[in-house]
């Protein structure tokens, strides 16, 4: 066997497993992305809480008896 008979015989071997290696990163990518977005939503989700416990407290103080 030469060596392209040897090559010709790997390679739909090495395709498969390069196409598995390409779909592994695009998954790991996919999370980093959607980690990225939730982030972001739980960050602006502490934002409003942030915002609307601070109201809460000013109307309790306001509501409190002198």
């Amino acid at each position: 066997m030469d060596v392209m008979d040897k090559l010709s015989t790997f390679a739909p071997a090495l395709l498969e497993r390069q196409s598995l290696m390409i779909d592994i990163l695009l998954m790991i990518k996919g999370s980093e992305n959607k980690n990225k977005k939730t982030s972001k939503k739980v960050w602006k989700l502490s934002e409003k809480v942030l915002i609307f416990a601070s109201a809460f407290v000013k109307k309790a103080v306001r509501r409190r008896p002198h």
